[in-house]
């Protein structure tokens, strides 16, 4: 077996994870939703964007395997939805797009990351420090000491205990109808607390602060920072009193806490798929003692 160096240097980069996402063409296709099925159907007979994204992305992958494979490596190729936890491996090469590598982020403690965009025409990619046309170089530049972009991470605690995955991205704390009001206790820093009623409150990462919280009035954080950033959706303050605690900026040794008045709010973490109930007298606070993420090629990226 061929030995390469890893992102330190040293030659031990010998067992490597690919891990890939299922394209949108085949999640129809193997929909139990028959209005999904017959979309799929259409869109193969017709070779639409579906067909030309999964194309682009099966290309990739098989373009990948391929590679790795000449260098006789051992390799594990899985689905992503069939990794439970990542551990035992020098190097994962996510291929997919943002959506795999944030899947990704959330199974693995320190192990880097070498994220491959399988759909560039169609996919932002943020986190994707490769493509199928520069797969072979950007690796080889990992083997021969490329170090990566460590990326700042915080875990939620409810009553103490932590919950859910390592937060790349954000979290929303709301009510489990988008529709309602959410209410709460929010405390941050030595400021007073405050008694708010809103569409709930976005909290982000560094890496996280060009997604949802931006497009809701945030603001783009230097991606080295690990501060967090809140904001609160659609304040809805009593007449006679502005709320203070709006949005803002956390260091890592400021407090920030939110209590729950709501019998069903939720804390949706990087994304909806995991949710958490937050029910009255509930309180979550912010444990930033995580690994950072590692990721391969993303710190010159423009960030926009």
């Amino acid at each position: 077996m061929e030995t390469h160096k890893d992102q330190n240097g040293n030659a031990n980069v010998k067992r490597i994870l690919v891990a890939h996402k299922e394209s949108t063409l085949e999640k129809y296709k193997n929909s139990t939703d028959s209005h999904l099925r017959k979309v799929a159907e259409l869109d193969s007979k017709s070779d639409g964007r579906l067909s030309d994204a999964a194309r682009s992305h099966k290309q990739t992958l098989d373009s990948v395997t391929a590679h790795l494979e000449a260098l006789e490596l051992e390799v594990d190729v899985k689905h992503r939805g069939m990794i439970k936890s990542i551990q035992d491996y020098d190097l994962v090469i996510s291929v997919g797009g943002d959506g795999t590598v944030l899947d990704l982020s959330h199974k693995v403690l320190d192990t880097p990351i070498l994220g491959v965009n399988s759909d560039p025409r169609n996919s932002v990619g943020y986190f994707c420090g490769a493509s199928k046309d520069n797969f072979a170089e950007k690796l080889d530049a990992v083997f021969n000491g490329r170090q990566t972009f460590d990326l700042a991470r915080f875990q939620v605690l409810k009553n103490g205990k932590k919950i859910g995955a390592p937060v790349l991205n954000d979290i929303l704390v709301s009510h489990v109808n988008p529709a309602a009001v959410s209410s709460y206790v929010l405390s941050v820093g030595m400021a007073p607390s405050e008694v708010q009623k809103s569409s709930g409150i976005w909290i982000s990462t560094a890496a996280g602060s060009t997604a949802a919280i931006r497009s809701a009035g945030g603001y783009i954080m230097p991606l080295k920072s690990e501060a967090i950033q809140y904001l609160v959706r659609e304040p809805y303050p009593k007449p006679e009193y502005a709320y203070k605690l709006k949005k803002g900026m956390v260091e890592i040794n400021q407090p920030f806490e939110v209590k729950s008045r709501m019998p069903n709010g939720r804390i949706y973490i990087d994304g909806p798929h995991l949710v958490e109930h937050f029910s009255v007298d509930d309180v979550l606070t912010i444990d930033r003692n995580v690994p950072a993420l590692r990721l391969f090629f993303i710190g010159d990226k423009p960030r926009t």
